[in-house]
């Protein structure tokens, strides 16, 4: 009769390690299959046909016993596909297939690549006019405008047009933007190559240069008045070396009793050359940030063509770039206007659909791989998130989510990053001690070491009843004394 509990427990546990591998068999174009024969070979083997009623392409296999499955999906006019192995432990499994045509896959990479190419074509083209007319010609116009500016400057100061060395260095900032019809080909495609920055190197060298002869030819209140109007300038520059000056001339210009003119024009040298060095310098940064942006739009382009005619799935990059458009329109309807930023501000517009195509493409990927059953990331929701069907409506929202929303992204690698901590922390923790019998069966185990300081308390005891049975025997030390 004790044999009857013990039948039944097994029974129930063998019967409770049954499952199911069940899913969809759909064609590259991502429509379903029926008709398509499964076949699951393992411990048994059983052979299953996709329905064609309300879930078509969908198979079921009977129950299973737990163990490591080989799947196998094929039907006539397309390449098989095969899976292993599929370990089913004690919950079911969905394996999906995707049956190409024969060729289907490189007709499809070439017309994805083929498409792909002709769209970031022309999204490259809109950048390279947009910079030409909307960047690069207003900044040419500007340097014109200052070269004019200065010569008209130094004449109503002076009385004189430059002459000699300031007149060159005048005529040399003209020249570096003067046009030529190979130079404008090739600065329409690779601007800026450098013209601009020379004619405002230029037009500081001039100016460095004449402050001292305004400054001599400037009674008293001008002098004075530029000073105020550079401190105002300044102030607005975050660095110390501008507060510095900034706050000297203060000083110079409240100072009781007046410092002399000479002082006052030693200070105005000083100031107005820091001045239009660090206008040189700012300019020189933001066109610096132009051409590393035009540089990761061809990147990030590149990329594009790639992974569509690869991988596939180019249906993704068009909602993840949709995303990043509308968040970066929305930032810039906000954005308060400045009087010129030389062309910095196109930077984040070039660059935000090109960043939301790749967020939404990989971020889909990184969905379908974290919500599967392997890797128990994302939730459950997550896995009606198929890679075959980029076109639901889901995985269509999910992209642009992703590309409109960088934080949505940064979620998702933040949830790897805990998944891989976490399995290393149980990797590298300590393993519990297990109870006395071997879960082998084998021969117990030997009763561990009492820790030492449990030993001396259980030691002194025996030691004691050892002297009243034994007058020569030692007595054990007391707390307070030497052992």
């Amino acid at each position: 009769m004790s044999q009857f509990p013990l039948l039944i427990l097994v029974t129930g546990a063998a019967l409770s390690a049954q499952v199911v591998v069940q899913g969809h068999v759909f064609s590259s174009d991502g429509s379903r299959l029926s008709g398509a024969t499964v076949t699951i070979e393992g411990p048994s083997k059983y052979v299953e046909v996709t329905e064609s009623g309300t879930d078509p392409g969908h198979y079921a296999s009977p129950e299973l016993a737990a163990g490591s499955y080989t799947v196998t999906a094929k039907k006539d006019g397309f390449a098989p596909k095969i899976a292993r192995p599929v370990v089913v432990n004690t919950e079911g499994r969905v394996v999906d297939f995707v049956l190409d045509r024969p060729d289907d896959g490189k007709a499809q990479g070439r017309m994805n690549g083929g498409w792909t190419l002709l769209v970031v074509l022309l999204f490259l083209a809109s950048i390279w006019l947009v910079r030409w007319h909307n960047i690069a010609r207003p900044n040419r116009e500007l340097l014109k405008s200052e070269i004019q500016n200065a010569a008209a400057r130094f004449e109503s100061d002076t009385g004189a047009a430059p002459v000699g060395y300031l007149a060159n260095l005048l005529v040399a900032a003209s020249d570096s933007i003067k046009w030529h019809p190979w130079h404008t080909t090739c600065d329409f495609l690779f601007w800026s190559r450098g013209q601009e920055i020379t004619g405002w190197s230029r037009i500081h060298e001039f100016q460095r240069a004449s402050i001292g002869l305004l400054a001599t030819a400037s009674p008293l209140e001008t002098i004075r008045a530029r000073l105020q109007a550079i401190e105002l300038d300044l102030l607005d520059v975050d660095k110390t070396h501008a507060k510095t000056i900034a706050s000297n001339i203060k000083d110079a210009l409240d100072a009781k009793p007046p410092l002399g003119i000479e002082v006052l024009r030693a200070l105005l040298v000083e100031a107005a050359t820091y001045q239009s060095g660090e206008d040189v310098n700012t300019f020189a940064q933001l066109v610096g940030w132009q051409t590393k942006a035009v540089w990761l739009a061809g990147v990030g382009c590149t990329l594009l063509v790639v992974l569509a005619y690869a991988v596939g799935n180019p249906v993704l990059f068009i909602a993840g770039a949709s995303g990043g458009y509308l968040s970066r329109l929305g930032r810039t309807l906000k954005r308060a206007d400045v009087p010129t930023d030389y062309g910095a501000s196109w930077t984040t517009l070039f660059l935000s659909p090109i960043v939301g195509a790749l967020s939404g493409w990989f971020g889909i990927l990184l969905i379908v791989v974290l919500a599967d059953s392997k890797m128990q990331v994302l939730g459950a929701a997550f896995q009606a998130v198929r890679w075959c069907c980029p076109l639901a409506p889901f995985t269509l929202g999910l992209a642009f989510a992703l590309g409109f929303s960088e934080r949505l992204f940064d979620g998702i690698i933040s949830s790897l990053d805990d998944k891989v901590d976490s399995d290393k922390a149980a990797a590298t923790k300590p393993q519990q001690p297990s109870s006395g019998v071997n879960a082998g069966g084998g021969a117990p185990r030997a009763p561990q070491a009492a820790p030492p300081t449990a030993a001396v308390e259980n030691a002194a005891p025996e030691q004691e009843a050892a002297a009243e049975s034994d007058p020569k025997a030692p007595a054990a030390p007391r707390d307070d004394e030497e052992p």
